[in-house]
């Protein structure tokens, strides 16, 4: 079509006479709203499921990492290293995630790691603020955000080599 034919068409819809609903009809749409969402029923089930199958994934992704790395981990933390080591190493993987493609488009299991960063980022910011000398503390909120952050890497590192995998076959 072109414009004049799409502007005709656009002036005989205007033309048309305004017409009154059926008396009644609200009341029918409402009643059939109703009663498909009472058939439906709640949704919140089904997203409480889809949560907590997340936080079991996350969970068994955490332990088993941290099982693997907690060894090298608790003699890094046994042997003191220093938190200029550890803020190293967490930069480091920062810029390996900025390297990666879709950086920040993470999937369900990578969004659960990125807030549980966030809350342990939240945590030193606290202590930075408040100006607390616990070295140690500091220390454990580096390496369990190093831990979380190694997580996320491998997390990432896997959904994207999968979804690259679909999108080749």
């Amino acid at each position: 079509m072109n414009e004049q034919e799409h502007q005709t068409l656009r002036d005989e819809i205007r033309a048309l006479p305004d017409l009154d609903p059926p008396p009644g009809l609200g009341d029918r749409v409402m009643a059939i709203s109703a009663e498909r969402q009472a058939r439906t029923g709640s949704k919140a089930p089904l997203a409480l499921a889809a949560c907590l199958v997340a936080a079991v994934a996350l969970s068994v992704l955490v332990v088993n990492r941290s099982d693997r790395e907690g060894d090298m981990g608790q003699q890094v933390l046994a042997a003191q290293a220093s938190v200029a080591d550890l803020i190293a190493e967490s930069q480091r993987l920062e810029e390996r995630l900025r390297s990666m493609p879709l950086h920040g488009a993470y999937g369900d299991t990578g969004r659960v790691l990125a807030y549980r960063i966030a809350d342990v980022d939240g945590a030193l910011n606290a202590m930075y603020l408040q100006d607390m000398d616990a070295s140690d503390e500091r220390a454990r909120l580096l390496h369990q955000r190093v831990v979380l952050l190694q997580s996320l890497v491998e997390v990432e590192s896997q959904d994207r080599g999968a979804a690259i995998y679909r999108a080749a076959f």
